[in-house]
């Protein structure tokens, strides 16, 4: 049976990341369409989009806890 190469190398991937870190960067340098499918947008514009939420999004300390460390 077919089945495309992101899907049946995930296993493979540790599950201490997320699709960013896994699925994202493989798919933009093999299957840029599958990618843009996706994320439904094309991938500079998320990049630019990750960049203006980072600092937002990004794991910091607070008076009520400590992040924690994947």
């Amino acid at each position: 049976m077919w089945v495309k190469e992101y899907i049946r190398d995930r296993e493979r991937f540790d599950l201490d990341f997320g699709a960013y870190d896994t699925l994202i960067p493989q798919l933009a340098d093999t299957d840029t369409a599958r990618c843009v499918q996706y994320l439904r947008i094309d991938i500079c514009t998320f990049e630019e989009l990750l960049q203006l939420l980072e600092p937002y999004i990004t794991r910091t300390v607070t008076k009520f806890r400590h992040f924690v460390h994947l």
